[in-house]
């Protein structure tokens, strides 16, 4: 059931238009496909899940960190 959920949030994240969603979903499928894997005992599977979570989340803070860069200097270019 775990991973029936997963995969119909991550369908729902991929149609979604703006990236930021649909990494900000990702996380939320990782950690239940780790969940998953830890249960049904595949260490492959949870290797590949952390890799990817870790991956989403570095994803997710990068995008973050160029949106606010540019918000600064559209300000500081009318400040000026």
């Amino acid at each position: 059931m775990m991973s029936v959920f997963a995969t119909m949030l991550y369908t729902f994240s991929v149609w979604q238009k703006n990236t930021k969603v649909y990494k900000l979903l990702g996380t939320p499928v990782e950690t239940i496909g780790i969940v998953y894997n830890i249960y049904i005992f595949s260490i492959f599977g949870i290797i590949l899940e952390t890799i990817v979570a870790i991956s989403t989340v570095i994803g997710y803070l990068r995008e973050s960190s160029n949106k606010n860069e540019k918000e600064m200097e559209e300000n500081t270019e009318f400040s000026i």
